[in-house]
């Protein structure tokens, strides 16, 4: 197959970014791909590979699998990649499907791989875009908006983390579902009747994620609470 290959180059020697920042901002992107990519929610990694997926490994290459899961699943479907990766560089290869809904689009680019790494003796930060279809809306994201985010986070102080916090507790499917459910159910009404001054896009559908969370936690974890569970809400409103 023939690949036509893209690229651009950052030269970081004025701002003084080494290996440790480059891992740094990998790890960022690798936990935490919802910061940059607003299609997808959260990321949930393979327990295991079988040996198809290690075929991929290639020397001194370590071989990983993730699932970037939608925010929302009803436009935009889950997305499996690929992972190689050593001390200069990582790649990501979307697993592209044809058995998946044509209706659905991907939550995230779709293109043979794409690929960071640091050139740490010309002091430059290289993306290499790998395809065999020359689509310029999925290179242009890759070099307009994560490119400039992941440069940004080689220059940060980052803690380094290996779980997403936020839903940590509980299935990201059910809460997704749950949340989608009270999306379609409430948020159509409360947003168009919304009587404060405040932006009902932003604080309807932020409480209707916390509900969703509070739903889903209570019900993974209801056999565990010897009496039935009560909320009572304390915020402390306006004043």
């Amino acid at each position: 197959m023939y690949m036509l290959i893209d690229f651009m180059e950052f030269d970081v020697s004025n701002i003084n970014i080494d290996k440790e920042h480059f891992l740094s901002a990998i790890s960022i992107y690798l936990y935490k791909p919802h910061v940059v990519n607003k299609r997808v929610t959260t990321v949930r990694f393979a327990l295991a590979l079988d040996r198809n997926d290690r075929k991929y490994s290639i020397g001194k290459t370590i071989v990983d699998k993730r699932t970037l899961i939608s925010k929302n699943p009803r436009i935009y479907h889950d997305q499996d990649e690929y992972i190689l990766s050593n001390e200069m560089s990582i790649e990501f290869r979307p697993i592209i499907l044809n058995s998946i809904n044509n209706n659905n689009k991907s939550c995230s680019v779709q293109v043979f791989a794409y690929r960071f790494e640091l050139l740490i003796n010309e002091n430059k930060i290289r993306l290499i875009i790998i395809d065999n279809n020359k689509i310029e809306k999925e290179i242009l994201w890759l070099k307009n908006n994560l490119m400039p985010k992941f440069i940004k986070w080689c220059q940060t102080n980052i803690e380094n983390s290996t779980e997403n916090t936020t839903l940590k507790l509980i299935s990201i499917e059910e809460y997704q579902h749950e949340y989608e459910r009270l999306k379609i159910k409430y948020g159509k009404y409360l947003t168009t009747n919304w009587c404060e001054s405040t932006d009902p896009q932003k604080h309807v559908f932020e409480d209707l994620g916390i509900a969703s969370y509070l739903l889903t936690y209570w019900r993974q974890y209801s056999s565990s609470f010897q009496k039935p569970i009560k909320f009572i809400d304390l915020g402390c409103g306006n004043s």
